[in-house]
């Protein structure tokens, strides 16, 4: 998976099922020295993909 610039992020096609965690860093627009990490939980299931609080875009190839 991977989390493009604008916070969608890319499953790939034929991703097995199932719960994944996805590191990312964010840092502010004004100063990107000050920056945090945080974890997306992400769920993947045969027809779809959802995240934990819907925080992020998804998309499914």
């Amino acid at each position: 998976m991977t989390i493009n610039p604008d916070g969608t992020m890319n499953v790939p096609p034929n991703t097995t099922p199932g719960v994944y965690n996805v590191q990312y860093q964010i840092c502010l627009t004004a100063d990107n020295t000050v920056c945090d990490v945080a974890i997306a939980t992400i769920l993947i299931n045969n027809d779809s993909c959802t995240t934990e609080k819907g925080m992020l875009s998804v998309i499914k190839n």
